[in-house]
């Protein structure tokens, strides 16, 4: 990661600094194929000595596989998201919480008054990536037998042997 994509608490004002991020070396690739970065924006905002707001949107195009038919497929990352950074220690581990708040769930204790911008947009780009990779709703996949992909061709295995236990299974008629 470039030094480039850390920036110290005092390079930040109390008002609005703006980023617009155009190299994308801090891109998860073993993870997935960029296509293309369209945008990544980060605000920042000292709020106090100790404390920066970071805001920020991610827009990207990646390639995935796809986990039904394995055909790739363009698919576009977008997010929007925020975090509350914090030179210290969290206290809040030591005390007995019953619950959290929100800004307890985006808030980032740091050892130094460093940010790493890269490794947010990483981060982000990581969570935005969808569990199930499937090009359409619609696709059908692979067939388990011949391996043929069913959106395109027709399943090429032959019909069930007559001394399979599910060759019985032919004589039930559909209603």
């Amino acid at each position: 990661m470039s030094e480039t994509m850390k920036i110290a608490f005092g390079q930040i004002s109390a008002g609005n600094t703006h980023h617009s991020i155009k190299d994308a070396g801090w891109f998860p690739d073993e993870a997935f194929c960029l296509r293309e970065l369209q945008s990544a924006e980060i605000d920042l905002m000292k709020k106090e000595n100790e404390t920066v707001l970071l805001q920020g949107e991610l827009q990207a195009v990646v390639q995935f596989l796809c986990d039904r038919c394995a055909e790739q497929f363009d698919y576009v990352l977008c997010c929007d998201f925020h975090y509350f950074f914090k030179v210290g220690e969290d206290s809040s581990i030591y005390e007995q919480e019953l619950e959290c708040n929100e800004e307890d769930f985006n808030t980032v204790y740091l050892d130094e008054p460093v940010i790493d911008i890269g490794e947010i947009l990483r981060e982000q780009a990581l969570l935005a990536a969808p569990e199930w990779k499937i090009c359409s709703e619609g696709c059908k996949g692979l067939c388990p037998g011949c391996g043929a992909v069913l959106a395109y061709e027709t399943c090429r295995c032959e019909s069930i042997p007559a001394d399979s236990p599910f060759a019985v299974l032919k004589n039930f008629k559909k209603h």
